[in-house]
Order: structure tokens, then C-alpha cells, then sequence
């Protein structure tokens, strides 16, 4: 409500300080602004454009939720993955230990 109300008062300051054919096309522009934001907003009243932006969402969500999903299986498969690593590598650790144990005692 304030800023319709300092514009006001610039209009009243322009009308008063400008010229005749100067305010005329302050006017003209002021109406083509005018025309420019209806023909915006009767876009974003379309609803057939609304439904195609919920589509697009949708569409973005479907994506985003199945990205999220993909790198928390990957993450799950990298855990398990490093998780049998350490195993086979402990095992063969253990086995190779014995190994030496048996060739230290067969000297």
C-alpha cells in the first residue's frame, strides 16, 4: 500500500514538473508496462500452463528422489564393498601369518 502510495505522489510531482508531450509518453509507457504484466499474468493463469509447470515438478522431484536414491545405493554398495575388503584382507593376512609360522618351525 506505501509503494502505491509514493508512486502516486511521484505522479502527482511528474505531472506537475513535466510537459505536456512528456507526460503523454510517460503515459504511453506506463500503459505498455501496464499491457506487458496482464499479458504475464494471463500466462500464469492459464491452466493449462499451470498443469504443465505441476508436471514439470513432478517430473523434477521424480528425478531429484531417484538421484538421492541411486547415491544412497552406491554409497550402501561402496560400504559393503570396502567392508569385504577389509575382511578378505584380514583373512589373508591371518592365513598368510600362519604360513610363516609353519615355515619358521619347519626350519
Amino acid at each position: 500500500m506505501k509503494e502505491f502510495e509514493r508512486l502516486l505522489n511521484l505522479l502527482q510531482v511528474f505531472k506537475k514538473t513535466l510537459s505536456e508531450e512528456d507526460w503523454s509518453n510517460r503515459c504511453k509507457e506506463i500503459k505498455s508496462k501496464e499491457e506487458e504484466i496482464i499479458m504475464l499474468l494471463s500466462k500464469y493463469e492459464n491452466p493449462e500452463y499451470f498443469l504443465a509447470v505441476q508436471r514439470a515438478v513432478k517430473k523434477c522431484i521424480k528425478k531429484r528422489t531417484y538421484r538421492k536414491r541411486k547415491k544412497r545405493e552406491c554409497q550402501e554398495m561402496k560400504k559393503v564393498s570396502k567392508a569385504f575388503r577389509e575382511r578378505e584382507h584380514r583373512r589373508i593376512d591371518l592365513w598368510l601369518e600362519k604360513m610363516k609360522e609353519q615355515v619358521e618351525k619347519t626350519r
